[in-house]
């Protein structure tokens, strides 16, 4: 039977896994609204569908983090 000790440190393992896997594509999304923002670049209708794209499927593994606290745990790692 686990214990309390190596159920915490196994979600402080899960949460830094987590952080890190959310980390690089919120950073490509703030630059690319940066980039936006400092009209480096015209809003087109393909820069506007890929921040679109981008934040969609930042909202599914987002969902799929919840569903781990259920046990209903699908695949975060596409």
């Amino acid at each position: 039977m686990p214990t309390l000790e190596h159920n915490e440190r196994a979600l402080g393992a899960f949460m830094a896994d987590i952080s890190h896997a959310l980390r690089t594509p919120l950073a490509v999304l703030r630059a690319e609204l940066e980039a936006l923002q400092d009209s480096v670049g015209p809003m087109t209708p393909n820069s506007l569908g890929s921040l679109h794209q981008q934040v969609g499927q930042l909202i599914e593994d987002l969902y799929d983090v919840s569903l781990t606290d259920v046990g209903a745990h699908r695949s975060i790692w596409r």
